[in-house]
């Protein structure tokens, strides 16, 4: 799967089940490095504890048997704010997304207010 979501380390984090054509029964979910990192919720509420890409896991069940999904690098969990304030410098061409091996470049405007960015040659 793709990352669909970027959420701030220790932010809570709902997920919700997208099951169609039956009706569930039962749901297992499984959060790598989240609390709390399994439920039986149908609209799981997490915070992850360490920064980086994470997998979630859901199997439902019913009467006619179960189902497993497995998204790897569904979500990625970024660190504190306060790690990334300041001048900093990237490398374009070698910073790639840990454990990956692609090109990564994120840059999160959480409060919403504006930022000047520039490239240096």
């Amino acid at each position: 799967a793709v990352c669909t979501k970027t959420v701030c380390l220790g932010s809570n984090v709902r997920f919700e089940d997208a099951s169609w054509n039956a009706v569930i029964d039962s749901y297992a979910w499984e959060f790598q490095d989240a609390t709390p990192a399994t439920s039986t919720s149908p609209t799981p509420i997490v915070a992850f504890g360490t920064p980086g890409w994470k997998t979630v896991t859901l199997t439902v069940s019913n009467a006619a048997g179960s189902d497993t999904r497995i998204s790897e690098k569904y979500i990625y969990v970024s660190p504190n704010w306060s790690e990334n304030q300041g001048p900093a410098t990237f490398d374009m061409e070698t910073d790639v997304a840990p454990g990956t091996g692609n090109y990564l470049f994120l840059v999160e405007n959480v409060e919403e207010n504006f930022s000047k960015f520039s490239v240096v040659d």
